[in-house]
C-alpha cells in the first residue's frame, strides 16, 4: 500500500523531443502543449535539476542543427508515423542522452532499436503518403513535463551553431 501511494504521488516523467513545427499541418493537433515533434527519449527525469540543463546544453553543443525529410508512412502496433530520414542524426542525440543518464532508457527500455518517427494522432496512411515528402530543420532540443491534462515547455536548448555560413 505505501509502495503504491508513493508511486502516485511521484510527478510524471518528463519529455525530450525534436520539434517538428513544419509538420505541424500534416498531422494535425495532438495531446495539448505538445507539438508535433520526434521524441528523443521519454520518459526522462521526474524532477528535473540544474545538472540536466547542463548535461542538455553540452550534449546539444555537439550535435549540429540538420535537415531532414518526413518522407514516408509506417506503423507499429496501433500508431501511424512519419519516418525521418536520414534517421542516423536522432540515433546519435538518443545515444548522446541515454549515454549520460543510462537509467534513462528510451521508452523504458523496451525496445532494444531506437526507430526514430513523428506520431501521427489519428493517421490515415494513405491520404498521409500524398502529403509527403515534408522537409524539416532540427534545430533545437524541447523539453517538456505533463501539466493540465497536456504538456508545458520547460526549456528549448539550441542545437550548436552550424559550422557552414
Amino acid at each position: 500500500m505505501r509502495l503504491r501511494l508513493r508511486q502516485r504521488l511521484r510527478p510524471p516523467a518528463t519529455a525530450v523531443v525534436i520539434p517538428v513545427p513544419e509538420a505541424a499541418s500534416v498531422v494535425g493537433a495532438g495531446e495539448p502543449g505538445m507539438p508535433p515533434h520526434v521524441t528523443l527519449l521519454w520518459p526522462f527525469a521526474r524532477r528535473l535539476r540544474a545538472g540536466h540543463r547542463l548535461g542538455l546544453d553540452a550534449i546539444a553543443a555537439t550535435h549540429p542543427p540538420f535537415t531532414f525529410t518526413l518522407a514516408r508512412v509506417g506503423t507499429f502496433p496501433g500508431v501511424v508515423y512519419l519516418a525521418p530520414e536520414p534517421a542516423p542524426p536522432f540515433v546519435d542525440l538518443v545515444e548522446a542522452i541515454t549515454g549520460t543518464w543510462p537509467r534513462h532508457q528510451a521508452y523504458g527500455g523496451a525496445y532494444a532499436e531506437v526507430i526514430p518517427h513523428l506520431t501521427v494522432p489519428n493517421g490515415d496512411p494513405a491520404q498521409l503518403e500524398a502529403m509527403l515528402p515534408i522537409r524539416c530543420h532540427a534545430r533545437e532540443i524541447l523539453v517538456l513535463s505533463p501539466a493540465d491534462g497536456g504538456w508545458r515547455e520547460i526549456y528549448r536548448v539550441p542545437l550548436a551553431a552550424s559550422t557552414s555560413a
